[in-house]
């Protein structure tokens, strides 16, 4: 209540070089972290003040920003400029994809679940604070209309905004983007992506367009 220091946790790593973001859980606290290993994940117990579950991320596509706390299926969210991530068991699973949903992931702000499997995101567009209501859509109301797929290595605001508006405007056409930054690893030495492009395309399972210059430093 009165800014005082209640409580420090003493078990960080040495090699954290800074704090990305810290949210409640349904439980506790997590909080996103980068050391030398790339980004991390880890939950803090509230009893005991000790890390527990601490994830390597380096997966993850775009800038994290919040944690909020979850509801019955997940123990916490997590946003990222991608989308919105929930946190079940040892698993981070996909529970909304900004794009999919017509908005822009670089201005999200926040994002509430309700009790009714809604969320509530704020967010900035057109030089003002909107709040959106999001409500999941049956797959079959989508049975008549067109999936183009964009692939490519990186979305940046500019494109994640024109994207977004062309599935506002058109409901015979949608455009689905496949980020294969994800594929990138320190294993792989970050050949991933171009590797699972074109498997993708011998496969015949590739996607409709490519942005070619964001694979530039990768072998297509």
């Amino acid at each position: 209540k009165n800014g005082n220091k209640i409580s420090s946790v003493d078990s960080l790593p040495d090699d954290v070089e800074w704090i990305d973001s810290l949210g409640r859980t349904n439980d506790g606290f997590a909080f996103t972290y980068y050391t030398e290993k790339g980004n991390m994940l880890a939950e803090i117990d509230i009893e005991t003040l000790e890390l527990k579950n601490t994830t390597n991320i380096n997966n993850f596509t775009g800038y994290l920003s919040t944690i909020v706390p979850g509801n019955e299926d997940y123990s916490f969210f997590l946003s990222s400029s991608e989308g919105l991530f929930g946190k079940k068991g040892d698993e981070l699973e996909e529970v909304i994809n900004w794009i999919d949903s017509d908005l822009n992931g670089d201005n999200i702000l926040q994002v509430f679940p309700l009790e009714n499997g809604d969320f509530i995101a704020i967010i900035i567009e057109d030089e003002s604070v909107k709040a959106y209501n999001l409500t999941k859509r049956d797959v079959s109301e989508l049975s008549d209309t067109v999936i183009v797929t964009l692939g490519t290595c990186y979305i940046d605001e500019q494109l994640s905004s024109l994207i977004s508006e062309f599935n506002r405007e058109n409901t015979d056409c949608r455009i689905k983007v496949k980020n294969y930054d994800k594929y990138n690893t320190e294993e792989n030495e970050y050949t991933g992506a171009g590797e699972q492009l074109n498997n993708d395309i011998l496969k015949g399972e590739g996607p409709d367009i490519i942005d070619a210059s964001s694979f530039e430093n990768y072998a297509v």
